[in-house]
């Protein structure tokens, strides 16, 4: 482990931070609010990473995987404790638990809140707030691979280490290049969204918000009542359809660029993805219908659609109280927690592929025990997954279930009911943001203890970088030289 060079890239990482900032005190601005909620930060920040980069700045050495892990997993907590500033200067939060919870869940698109009257907050720390969302979806060391070229082959570490889903479809052979388009494509439909909300009688400011917390599949709103107090059914279908497209891998929206159909129509990941999305609003739609918990079926496939890709898509955004909805619909609910969106998108969860290659393997194995001269082997779109591909997934998620339960238990340690501590870890971990009893849909974590607050960001950091970038940094042998 070369610790100086990874110091220098997190000093560079940190002057890149603090120059995004900018964009939050241009707000403050034109509302016309304190200008030190911003410069404060960005003085901080900035000069924390300048005196860091130059007493590393004669570090020498190239980026492989193990500084990669390091940069990835450090940046991302730095950027918590540096991008919780604003919340503190401007008294929005008074402790930094609750700062650093608000900022981590924005970083991780996981969209738990500890405010309780987000409508008197100051514009500008709203701004940021989603903000936080934006740069987390797509990945901010994403970002820095595509602004920074002196990464050169250490940025395909990073970028490893960041994007989420067990196979890697390199969309451009430099991974340079590959960065740029993942955030070309993000902006790009980012303004598609902004624009079409516009239409629907938002103003520029909570467009850009709802947009960011759409596409980053965040959740977080500038209302307290989140997208159910625009209760327009333009605004919910418009953005049912970007959480769909957020949640779907965005190497396929490259496929589509280059007009691979084929390559798009024949992905199983996306059929199965768009299947469960299908199936779980139809059966939600029919029993909130059956139990007249809408005045009209036209509202009844609305609001299901909305609440299904919501929660599927790890967003969080609602538009009704789905803890009031009957057991079965929560219980489904609960179950695409885990699931989530595709790999390659800024969805949280398992990700479909790992729920498609877990029970292809599992169906391979049953062939096994009941044929044991049968040879099987387990394909996706047509294409043979290796063997450590199956070994990592398994990996994956005997460690998801190891730290979710050490995690539940803890929680409920604290004086938390059994359905609030399993739920708050689960919407934690998979980076929903709402969960059910006290932390549901109408609540949120202000409630909580500063250790669950500090322990439930970190299952945030966890599931946003899929628990191995984060577990190697506990391994003794991952310091060495």
């Amino acid at each position: 482990m070369n610790l100086r060079i990874v110091l220098r890239v997190l000093g560079i990482f940190l002057i890149l931070l603090g120059g995004i900032m900018i964009v939050p005190l241009m707000w403050a601005v034109h509302y016309n609010e304190p200008l030190r909620y911003f410069l404060v930060p960005i003085a901080v920040t900035l000069l924390s990473g300048i005196l860091i980069f130059l007493c590393f700045r004669k570090a020498h050495g190239a980026l492989y995987p193990k500084e990669g892990f390091a940069v990835v997993g450090m940046g991302w907590i730095l950027s918590s404790v540096f991008g919780c500033l604003p919340y503190l200067v401007s008294n929005t939060l008074p402790t930094f638990a609750d700062a650093y919870f608000e900022t981590m869940s924005g970083f991780t698109t996981t969209g738990a809140s500890v405010m309780t009257n987000i409508e008197a907050t100051a514009k500008c720390v709203l701004f940021w707030r989603s903000l936080t969302h934006w740069l987390g979806g797509m990945g901010i060391i994403v970002l820095f691979v595509a602004v920074f070229p002196f990464l050169g082959v250490g940025g395909r570490y990073l970028l490893r280490s960041e994007v989420p889903g067990p196979i890697a479809d390199d969309i451009k052979p430099r991974i340079k290049e590959t960065a740029r388009m993942l955030w070309i494509l993000y902006i790009g439909l980012t303004i598609v969204q902004t624009t079409l909300l516009m239409f629907g009688g938002m103003d520029l400011f909570e467009s850009l918000c709802h947009t960011f917390g759409t596409l980053a599949t965040g959740g977080f709103s500038t209302r307290n009542a989140s997208i159910g107090a625009y209760g327009s059914a333009y605004i919910e279908w418009v953005i049912i359809v970007f959480m769909l497209m957020a949640g779907t891998n965005f190497s396929l929206y490259y496929s589509l660029i280059k007009k691979r159909w084929r390559t798009f129509s024949s992905n199983t990941e996306l059929r199965v993805y768009l299947s469960i999305f299908l199936a779980g609003s139809i059966i939600a739609t029919v029993s909130i219908c059956h139990n007249g918990l809408v005045p009209s079926v036209s509202e009844g496939i609305r609001t299901a659609a909305f609440q299904v890709a919501s929660i599927l898509t790890t967003t969080g955004f609602v538009t009704t109280d789905f803890d009031q909805w009957p057991a079965m619909l929560k219980v489904m609910l609960v179950t695409f927690m885990f699931i989530g969106g595709c790999a390659g998108s800024t969805g949280g969860g398992l990700k479909v592929i790992r729920i498609i290659i877990l029970y292809k393997f599992m169906v391979s194995e049953i062939v096994k025990k009941a044929n044991p001269g049968a040879v099987t082997t387990v394909k996706i779109s047509g294409v043979k997954v290796e063997r450590h591909v199956i070994e990592s997934v398994m990996g994956l998620f005997v460690l998801a279930i190891c730290v979710f339960i050490v995690a539940v238990f803890l929680i409920s340690m604290r004086d938390v009911d059994l359905i609030t501590a399993v739920t708050s870890v689960a919407a934690t971990l998979w980076n929903i943001g709402p969960g059910l009893s006290k932390v549901g849909a109408v609540c949120n974590y202000e409630f909580m203890d500063t250790f669950s607050k500090f322990l439930l960001a970190h299952c945030m950091l966890m599931g946003r970088l899929e628990l191995f970038t984060i577990a190697v940094l506990f391994a003794p042998s991952f310091w060495r030289k």
